[in-house]
């Protein structure tokens, strides 16, 4: 039986999130970390979506985006889930072994401002929670927090000082809202 439509209207900001099947660690080393933040770039090209904040652990990711668009969202993830399943199993020699990801993205509507900073503070501070017992390039995980607090714009390995670095050129995120600017709007 088919699935029904995910419907995603946009203007909403979203919650989106996956897992990898089994708890099965999809980034292991850095070059898996990398592959995706390259992979992400590519989705961002081919179809430009408003990214706030986001956070990808060694067996899921977090992402708080703001369609422009109905169906913006769905087609987004839908291609970067897909793509990253299929170049992982390549990559790794694991092709016809299963399912990468547990299912398709979950998305929850973030419908209210404070709710909205309140799960951009939890997707940011999801990778230094996780950090906890891991060193070194271990506990570099892809999260936007780095960025923005170093001021860039754009993404950063959550890293010790010394091997932190921007992770993209260009605009991934929409900047915050002035003050006085509903962050909705």
């Amino acid at each position: 039986m088919a699935r029904h439509p995910r419907i995603a209207p946009g203007g909403l900001v979203y919650h989106v999130l996956n897992r990898s099947v089994g708890k099965m660690k999809m980034f292991k080393q850095e070059k898996d970390f990398e592959a995706f933040e390259r992979l992400l770039l590519e989705a961002h090209q081919r179809l430009p979506l408003r990214l706030l904040s986001y956070c990808v652990m060694s067996t899921h990711w977090h992402f708080v985006v703001w369609p422009r668009a109905d169906g913006e969202l769905t087609a987004f993830f839908r291609w970067l889930t897909h793509t990253h399943a299929m170049r992982w199993r390549v990559a790794h020699h694991t092709v016809g072994y299963g399912h990468l990801y547990r299912g398709r993205f979950k998305s929850f509507p973030i419908e209210r401002d404070e709710h909205l900073l309140t799960v951009c503070r939890y997707v940011e501070r999801n990778a230094l929670a996780g950090q906890a017992g891991r060193a070194g390039a271990a506990a570099c995980d892809l999260v936007s927090l780095a960025g923005r607090s170093s001021g860039a714009l754009a993404g950063a390995r959550q890293c010790p000082p010394n091997r932190q670095r921007t992770i993209a050129p260009g605009n991934l995120h929409r900047p915050w809202p002035t003050p006085g600017q509903p962050a909705l709007a």
